[in-house]
């Protein structure tokens, strides 16, 4: 789905890569078959992606002491690799 939405590489593998991938591709796809415009998938895949990011963060903070009391995103070494390798 996310690359039939976005042409540039770099944004692809953002939202490949960012938490969630795979219900926010779904929902992109449901989104497709019931006609919403490709405009109005754009929005929602941005604004999809915004909340997944926090929600993540809001996971992963909450269980900080389970990574010996720091929080962080596990996802960010994968998004930089995803993104060296889109150029």
């Amino acid at each position: 789905m996310f690359d039939q939405l976005f042409k540039r590489a770099s944004t692809r593998a953002r939202h490949v890569t960012a938490p969630f991938a795979e219900e926010r591709a779904r929902y992109l796809d449901y989104c497709e078959l019931r006609g919403d415009s490709r405009s109005l998938q754009l929005r929602k895949a941005h604004d999809l992606l915004w909340i997944a990011s926090k929600l993540n963060s809001r996971l992963l903070g909450h269980h900080a002491h389970l990574r010996g009391g720091r929080p962080g995103n596990e996802s960010e070494s994968e998004s930089a690799r995803a993104l060296r390798s889109a150029k």
